[in-house]
């Protein structure tokens, strides 16, 4: 029922925006651009049965209708890997317009605005990790570099003076996307298991074949969601207090059930497990600032997070927690003439609370990847078409290392031209263990018109 209301919601925003989009260009402005990118890769490891170069096609669209005090907005998405089917998008049989990422209607005037459609929320203040990024799910295709998507909603906010109450409704489920393709680097789960029979001497290694046998709630299943916030903004410091209640967008509980095979004379060629994932209520409360010092910024936010777990005693549940980040940033300019830097820093922390230490055992805690982890950025321009970048990260528990770099040169036409180099590490505990082979080089060309 909820799945046909929210197809038929889509087709209403469609035919309206096509509708608005007839406007008279004398009482509508129309403004089109976007970008066009296409990567070539190679992968610094080679792994049986995974594809170590790839080549990946990306165009994004974007679409902006104005009329007076109403307007259209609309992003659209199309990624073709060579490589690695999970990343792409549409992704056949899927039903919820994946490839559309973004299409709201936004009135607004000086009191309050109003906003439905398929949205992406940013009320974080913080740029590294976001612990009040609660209501959007991510693109995990690749994992260590995840994408807001929309989410069908209802939103507004009403502006009084230095303050803002800002509300959003989202009446349906849908989670984060995670790659499916088990023969890509990037998927989230083991590949193989060991196994032995009669029909086979001693035990082999065979390929995991998963089916996904439930998830609850289901995708585009009814199950609203809610938010809240409250934002102050002065000449030196934004403030704001967030309040949510819903769905983790992460599966919490994560069981995989082997399919037995009860012919002991057939020779396996395959492992069936069928998967079972999830995803449980939580309420959370939150806060955040970002003052500016002159050239130096600082900013953090905090969130406590309710699960049903609220006396942590599950090993199947989170346990209540914490997440915070606290940070600085700065910019540098007249360096060497015209070069600037901007450095960022920032403190991480994720903390079960109570902790009991019966927390939930689930091999694959993807909402809890860093316990705690410290971050920085770094942008050295060099000039209008030159400029490095360098952003590590550090894991402190289980020894991740992340590091993402890259030269960029870029043109007066809008064309860039980006060498990238990307590597990552961890200790065989963490769920970052899934992607050592991951690391990286790939020559970018991005368009932007």
């Amino acid at each position: 029922m909820c799945h046909t209301v929210i197809k038929l919601t889509s087709y209403i925003i469609i035919i309206f925006s096509i509708l608005f989009s007839l406007i008279p260009y004398s009482f509508a402005d129309f403004e089109f651009n976007g970008n066009f990118s296409y990567k070539a890769g190679a992968y610094t490891s080679q792994v049986p049965a995974q594809n170590q170069f790839f080549h990946e096609f990306f165009l994004e669209p974007k679409i902006s209708i104005t009329s007076e005090k109403t307007s259209l907005h609309s992003t659209l998405w199309i990624r073709e890997n060579t490589a690695d089917s999970g990343r792409r998008i549409p992704q056949i049989f899927r039903q919820d317009l994946d490839w559309i990422n973004e299409w709201y209607l936004l009135h607004e005037n000086s009191i309050f605005e109003f906003r439905g459609g398929k949205q992406i929320f940013d009320w974080s203040f913080v740029d590294g990790i976001k612990p009040l990024d609660i209501l959007n799910p991510k693109d995990f295709t690749e994992f260590i570099n995840p994408k807001s998507l929309g989410v069908y909603s209802l939103s507004g906010s009403v502006f009084l003076k230095d303050f803002s109450l800002g509300f959003a409704v989202i009446p349906a489920f849908r989670s984060s996307q995670f790659n499916n393709d088990t023969h890509s680097r990037w998927f989230p789960f083991d590949r193989e298991r060991s196994v032995s029979s009669t029909a086979q001497a001693g035990s082999a290694l065979l390929p995991i074949e998963y089916h996904l046998k439930t998830q609850i709630p289901e995708t585009t299943e009814f199950a609203p969601q809610y938010a809240l916030r409250v934002k102050h903004t002065l000449s030196w410091i934004d403030w704001g207090l967030f309040a949510y209640h819903g769905y983790d967008t992460l599966p919490t509980t994560i069981t995989f059930i082997p399919v037995l095979n009860n012919n002991s004379n057939t020779v396996q060629t395959s492992v069936p497990i069928e998967l079972d994932l999830e995803y449980h209520p939580i309420t959370a409360t939150g806060f955040g600032f970002s003052e500016s010092l002159g050239q130096v910024g600082v900013r953090g936010e905090a969130s406590y997070t309710v699960t049903e777990d609220t006396k942590g005693i599950s090993d199947t549940v989170d346990d209540p927690y914490v997440k915070y980040a606290l940070g600085f940033d700065v910019s540098i300019g007249s360096i060497f003439s015209d070069h600037t830097l901007y450095l960022l820093c920032e403190f991480f922390q994720d903390l079960e609370i109570p902790n009991k230490g019966n927390h939930n055992t689930s091999e694959q805690r993807f909402n809890h990847l860093f316990q705690t982890m410290i971050l920085s950025k770094i942008e050295y321009t060099v000039s209008e078409r030159l400029q490095f970048f360098v952003e590590p990260k550090w894991g402190l528990k289980y020894h991740e290392f992340l590091l993402r770099s890259s030269i960029t040169y870029s043109t007066s036409s809008g064309i860039k031209g980006i060498l990238e180099f990307n590597t990552l590490n961890a200790d065989p505990d963490s769920v970052l263990s899934h992607f050592r082979e991951t690391s990286n080089i790939i020559f970018q060309l991005n368009y932007t018109y």
